[in-house]
């Protein structure tokens, strides 16, 4: 077998010390005490680099280069085009052309020492970047400043490097089974076999990847693959160092030598290595972050819908900087945050104090703590099979997924031009360039993203305030223009609901409303009493009720079309509703961003609220398949749910990526077991393929 592995460093001897035995006696009695020295440790080595978990190069600024300017370009992304992009309000300069100008709207002369200072030292309302960004970060974003591409264009993101669908061959299917492929056995330094460790295989071909789950005894099996050269690793070691081995050859269902994992530490408390930190799950990092029960609801309430939670913890900020960032967060309409509101989401008092929590948890002085990891799956959770797929683009923010007849999965990209199509069997990807929407200054994207029965293709433009309709064959494209009360570039209400006619259903501006899917025209509108709208929008299998989330507000609307009846149902404080689907029994299943899954019962007209099981989660969406089991991503929790309403238990399957951002999923009720697809923010596109 020709192979390159990363290397596993060596546990450490750790030295004990004796304990010591000090004895005394009382007045009338003789006790003996004892107490022990904790053994002093010698410190453990690093772990090494493994960037094939993505999360170290999300981590890192390293998805589209080690250094250069196309990794200065990712930087820029992430610190600077929220503020200085071409829409925005608020008074940042466009940073385009920066360095053909002859000053800085200061009035110092534009030179590398005068954009290096406003970087590391900020202003009144820019954070300072000197406690987040290194020598090596600065240089790469210098270098992208100076580009003539600089800075940003929604029409041509990043290629991804990984993509290697475009020139993979035709196959009818990626898998010959699910089961006898490649296996092999997971153990510890002292041969005892680990369960729920997560063993991947990359394509070099393809740079697909398959990840499946060591057992109780410790074996795993993989189904059968292609015969070919992969990249074996172990996804999200966590607790344990890196293991890697690259071109390994695959001919079939051969047993792979055993993998022997040695711990960073014995104890469980593992130390805060960047390496570790970039596994962490938005949860595990709350968790192991001081701050009140308040303090953290806080952030799970305002901050959990948008991006995972290790973009705000990677970085270090003074108390000024997090509130620059907190207003413009809080007050930005929407992801692009483009347009200022006021008020905004929190009290100038509650943002203050938000503020002095994040600058006491990562401030310039704060320290990081030692890490406690949550369990690894078991059980039935390990009987799953993962797969992931590249997409050709970087930085899409992924939002959408969808599935047409031929199961060919959709996905819309919430802040570029462009939409794709992947081939499951392959891994190839077609793209379709959205035109750029008639309204001016309006930034691309596409928000709710669905394939009708007759394989039309319709995705809603939540910046640019229009529906489009896609025909796959002919390419043509059409757009319905809203006439809609917000201003270009504040978010109108991304999703949407088709009936059996093909008209589309919403609820805005207190109006339950019939819309005709041909020219925008309104064709019903039900008044409602309660919740003047829905951010979910869903109909039912029989297209007899349409539902949804009253998010932000704590509720759920449900319309009976058939009898005219109109419920709006109370949740508890904080729960927020958002999308959701009906099962086949006409019941309503919200996403509770507060952490539950929400179910209106269409019998009892109540609703029911089943606690998320993992703490300092939330979900965006959630859908009913065909057997009626529940399925929705844990955000933050870098966890896939499951839950039966029979039994009322989730199933939490654990992704091999520490992120689970899944907007809106699409359900495969044509494989056994259902199996279920969603594409993740930060740009690759999962199938969980549960193997019961």
């Amino acid at each position: 077998m020709n192979s390159r592995s990363i290397p596993v460093v060596p546990a450490r001897l750790f030295p004990l010390v004796a304990a010591i035995v000090l004895a005394g006696f009382a007045s009338t009695a003789s006790a003996q005490q004892q107490t022990r020295q904790p053994p002093a440790r010698a410190e453990p080595a690093p772990p090494a680099k493994d960037y094939n978990q993505r999360a170290l190069e999300i981590y890192e600024f390293r998805k589209a280069a080690q250094s250069g300017p196309e990794r200065g370009r990712e930087i820029y992304f992430y610190k600077c085009w929220m503020c200085h992009n071409e829409f925005a309000q608020g008074g940042a300069p466009k940073l385009v052309g920066l360095f053909k100008r002859p000053t800085l709207v200061s009035g110092d002369p534009v030179n590398d020492t005068t954009v290096t200072a406003k970087i590391l030292n900020g202003s009144p309302n820019m954070p300072a970047y000197k406690h987040v960004l290194n020598e090596g970060d600065l240089a790469d974003l210098m270098s992208w400043l100076r580009d003539e591409k600089c800075c940003w264009d929604s029409e041509t993101l990043p290629l991804n490097p990984r993509y290697k669908g475009a020139k993979a061959p035709a196959r009818a299917a990626l898998y010959g089974a699910l089961t006898g492929g490649p296996k092999g056995l997971v153990k510890n330094a002292r041969g005892e076999p680990i369960e729920g460790i997560m063993v991947q295989l990359i394509s070099d071909e393809t740079a697909i990847r398959t990840t499946v789950y060591s057992r109780k005894d410790g074996h795993y099996e993989f189904p059968k693959v292609v015969s070919g050269s992969y990249t074996l690793r172990i996804a999200k070691p966590k607790e344990f160092y890196p293991f890697s081995r690259t071109k390994v050859e695959i001919k079939g269902d051969e047993t792979i030598d055993d993998i022997t994992l040695l711990r960073v530490t014995p104890g469980e408390f593992l130390p805060p290595f960047p390496q570790i930190a970039a596994q962490l799950s938005g949860s595990e990092w709350l968790q192991n972050l001081p701050g009140t029960g308040e303090e953290k609801k806080t952030l799970t309430v305002y901050c959990n819908f948008c991006h995972e939670y290790q973009q705000i913890f990677r970085n270090r900020y003074d108390e000024s900087g997090w509130a620059n960032i907190i207003f413009r967060m809080t007050h930005g309409a929407g992801s692009p945050l483009i347009n200022i509101r006021n008020p905004g989401r929190l009290t100038a008092e509650e943002e203050a104090k938000f503020a002095r929590w994040l600058a006491s948890v990562r401030g310039p002085d704060s320290k990081d703590p030692n890490f406690v990891v949550q369990p690894r799956p078991m059980g039935r959770q390990t009987n799953v099979i993962i797969t992931e797929y590249e997409l050709p683009r970087l930085d899409i923010s992924g939002h959408d997924t969808g599935g047409d007849a031929e199961r060919h999965v959709w996905y819309s990209t919430h802040r570029s031009s462009n939409v794709g199509r992947l081939n499951p069997a392959n891994g190839h990807v077609e793209e379709f360039h959205v035109p750029l929407p008639p309204q001016k200054n309006a930034l691309p994207g596409t928000h709710w993203i669905y394939v009708d029965p007759k394989g039309q293709v319709w995705g809603s433009e939540n910046w640019a305030h229009n529906i489009w309709t896609l025909d796959p064959k002919t390419k043509d494209f059409r757009r319905v223009v809203w006439n809609v009360e917000e201003p270009i570039n504040s978010p109108m209400g991304g999703n949407y609901s088709l009936d059996e006619e093909g008209h589309i259903w919403r609820l805005r501006r207190g109006e339950v409303s019939r819309i005709n899917g041909v020219d925008g025209s309104t064709m019903e509108a039900i008044k409602t009493k309660k919740f003047a709208s829905t951010y979910g929008s869903a109909m039912s299998w029989d297209s007899r009720y349409f539902g949804g989330g009253a998010w932000p507000r704590d509720g759920v609307v449900v319309y009976d079309r058939k009898t005219g009846e109109l419920y709006e149902a109370d949740t508890s404080p904080n729960s927020g509703p958002a999308r959701g689907e009906f099962d086949g029994e006409g019941n309503y299943w919200s996403a509770g961003r507060g952490g539950s899954l929400i179910k209106f019962d269409i019998k009892t007209k109540r609703t029911h609220e089943y606690p998320l099981p993992t703490p300092y989660t939330s979900l965006y969406t959630a859908r009913a398949d065909k057997n009626g089991e529940v399925w929705a991503g844990e955000l933050n929790g870098g966890r896939y749910l499951r839950f039966d309403p029979k039994t009322e238990t989730f199933t939490a399957y654990t992704l091999p990526e520490p992120f689970s951002m899944d907007r809106q999923s699409w359900i495969d009720n044509s494989t056994n077991p259902v199996s279920v697809w969603y594409v993740d923010h930060d740009g690759w596109l999962v199938h969980i393929q549960p193997l019961d």
